[in-house]
């Protein structure tokens, strides 16, 4: 975990002083929060779904699918119902990485009452 960690904080630190976009200083804060988020809930999202017993693509591509293309698509889909848009700015992030969050709160809730009931092993040949 601790090589993941420096290599976000390096990433973080590149993208915050790169002196060639601080006209877009904003859209990279909110590139900053959004990749934050995933790097938090992917690994919990993916979990849920990789003890499901499925295959390995199918796992990932629900995980990928879930954790990353369903709170873009429902933000884009939210700001054209409330005819607000948002754009690429702070706000769109920040509602992204909510929806990210709740996914993954969802998954964790879910795994962990799996992983509480007894039956769930025998169900899955463990």
């Amino acid at each position: 975990m601790g090589a993941f960690f420096s290599a976000v904080a390096l990433l973080i630190f590149l993208w915050i002083f790169n002196p060639f976009h601080f006209s877009r200083l904003h859209y990279h804060i909110g590139m900053i929060s959004f990749f934050s988020c995933a790097f938090v809930t992917l690994p919990i999202i993916g979990l849920y779904f990789s003890l499901m017993r499925w295959h390995f693509l199918v796992a990932w591509l629900l995980t990928a699918t879930t954790g990353v293309l369903l709170p873009y698509f429902a933000t884009s889909l939210l700001s054209q119902f409330s005819r607000r848009y948002w754009g690429p700015g702070l706000t769109a992030y920040w509602v992204i990485c909510a929806f990210q969050i709740s996914l993954a709160a969802f998954a964790y809730f879910r795994l962990r009452r799996n992983l509480e009931d007894p039956s769930f092993a025998l169900e899955h040949g463990m």
